[in-house]
């Protein structure tokens, strides 16, 4: 830090000259390729779905990709038993949602992706308050 609050003053006084470094993009390169992240919903695969964090404190939030946008589409929250705790309508084919844990007890549950019905992926969601 030193350094550079001496150039600064140094500039400022006009005893030295700086010049901006000029960055040009690599002429080889031509895209930014991100790395895939592991465990993450790729959107050509149908289906999925996505628990995090797991094991949940106060929230959870569900990542899940359909194969199609389906009129009667859900993602339900099971115990154990098969109960169905909590059900949510979904419209989106692609979409993110928070869910509250405030109504769970500490214990092992079932996320599950639904479409008309039919159970189309699960995850196993452990809610550790």
């Amino acid at each position: 830090m030193f350094c550079k609050y001496s150039n600064n003053l140094l500039t400022a006084a006009r005893k030295t000259n700086y010049f901006e470094p000029i960055l040009l993009p690599d002429p080889y390169k031509s895209a930014i390729v991100l790395p895939e992240r592991p465990g993450g919903i790729n959107t050509t695969v149908n289906n999925r779905l996505r628990l995090f964090p797991n094991p949940a404190g106060t929230y959870f939030i569900v990542e899940y990709a359909l194969e199609v946008t389906a009129s009667d589409a859900a993602i339900r929250v099971s115990d154990v038993l098969g109960r169905e705790l909590i059900r949510i309508p979904v419209s989106k084919q692609y979409d993110q949602l928070v869910i509250s844990t405030a109504d769970l007890k500490e214990g092992i549950y079932f996320v599950a992706s639904e479409i008309n019905g039919n159970i189309q992926h699960s995850e196993k969601l452990t809610v550790a308050k």
